[in-house]
Parts: structure tokens; C-alpha cells; sequence
């Protein structure tokens, strides 16, 4: 009986050992599938779940499964129309009185004008050098690092040049805090942007083990 119940207990750790490794190997394998479905679920409850219900209206004689596919396509189609038209030099005036309108509400010009410096930051960074937004910069201490995302240049009252980087947070990359560099303290990181949110998203688990970066000041000097 002895023997039994000794090699029982050798048995046990190694049984909750398996138990448990498999139970983590399951959560790896299933929040970021579901943290993924849940995002594109969002996005599209946004968009083209807003759009369906008229497309459903408007092309009855659609079958469901081209509902969807016509609704993506007619959203990208407005906002070209909507591009399209803002060039226009009577159209872009329009704009430009309803924008001066909106920064005189209270409120509403606070959440404008953040909706619309957001989107402006973002869209420069996907339309310029993506290797180029990513940097590494000292947070919280002077040897302790974070990788944020430059925005642009800043003069502060002391009159000195300073660089604008965000510093998301994880998982949501949406937030996060906005601090001025001098440009000595500021090293860029040849990363995409997709990598750079890759790395961020996953708390670092999928950072390489090697990142070259180089400092900002040795790049503007070349």
C-alpha cells in the first residue's frame, strides 16, 4: 500500500502539471481569437451594420450573402465621394464655415477638435515611411525604455524644439499618454507599424530578441 500511494503522489504534480499546461495552452489559443472577433465584431457593428438595413431596403432582389459586401462597397464608395467633393474649392468653404461653427460650441469643439487631430496624426503616419513613426524613448526613468509612436515637432516656452511620441498602452492602443523628447533622448526603431502594434497589443511576447534601433540625432545629421 505504501509503495502505491508513493508512486500515487508522484503521479499527481505531474497530471496537474499536464492539467495546467494544456489550461494555459488553451487560453493562448483562445482570447486572442477572441479579442479579435470581438474588435472586427465592433468595427463592423459600426459600419456596416449600420448600412445593411437600407442596402436590405434598397436592392431587395439582392440574396443576404451579397448584402454585406455591397454595404463595405458603398461605404468606400461615400467616403471618395466625400473626398472627392471637399476639393472643391465651394464645397472645402462650406466645410471650413461649419468647422468654425462647430469650434465655437463649448463641448462639441473639445471632442471635434480631438476626433479630428487624431485622425489627421493617424493618417500621416500610414501615409508616410512606416519605419519611421516607430521609436524607442526612456519612460518613467532615464534607463528604463518604451516604444511609442512620433507625432511631430513642438516648441515649448523655454523655447527649445521638442518631438511629440505616443506611448500607448496595452492591450488598447487607443489610449495612452503624449510626452515631449528633446531629440537626443529619442531613438528610432526600423519596425512597421503593424509590428510595432503587434508588440504592443501582445505585452511584448512577440518583440524580437534583437531590436536595432538608431538614435534620431545620428538620422537627421545623415
Amino acid at each position: 500500500m505504501q509503495t502505491e500511494n508513493k508512486i500515487a503522489e508522484k503521479k499527481i504534480p505531474k497530471i496537474l502539471g499536464r492539467l495546467r499546461r494544456y489550461f494555459f495552452a488553451g487560453i493562448l489559443a483562445i482570447v486572442p481569437l477572441g479579442l479579435t472577433f470581438l474588435i472586427l465584431r465592433f468595427i463592423y457593428y459600426f459600419t456596416v451594420g449600420r448600412v445593411t438595413p437600407y442596402v436590405t431596403q434598397w436592392f431587395p432582389e439582392y440574396p443576404d450573402y451579397l448584402i454585406a459586401p455591397l454595404s463595405v462597397i458603398l461605404i468606400i464608395i461615400f467616403v471618395y465621394l466625400v473626398g472627392l467633393l471637399s476639393s472643391f474649392f465651394l464645397i472645402r468653404q462650406f466645410l471650413s464655415l461649419f468647422e468654425v461653427i462647430i469650434k465655437k460650441i463649448p463641448i462639441v469643439k473639445t471632442v471635434y477638435n480631438s476626433a479630428k487631430q487624431m485622425t489627421v496624426s493617424f493618417i500621416e503616419q500610414f501615409s508616410s515611411n512606416h519605419t519611421r513613426s516607430i521609436v524607442i524613448v526612456p519612460f518613467t526613468h532615464d534607463r528604463i525604455y518604451t516604444m511609442g509612436l512620433l507625432l511631430g515637432k513642438i516648441k515649448l516656452p523655454d523655447g527649445k524644439e521638442y518631438y511629440r511620441v505616443f506611448i500607448p498602452t496595452t492591450p488598447n492602443i487607443s489610449v495612452g499618454i503624449l510626452q515631449f523628447y528633446p531629440a537626443e533622448k529619442i531613438y528610432k526603431c526600423p519596425i512597421t507599424m503593424e509590428q510595432a502594434i503587434e508588440i504592443i497589443v501582445s505585452s511584448g511576447a512577440s518583440i524580437p530578441v534583437k531590436l536595432s534601433v538608431q538614435p534620431l540625432q545620428k538620422q537627421q545629421k545623415n
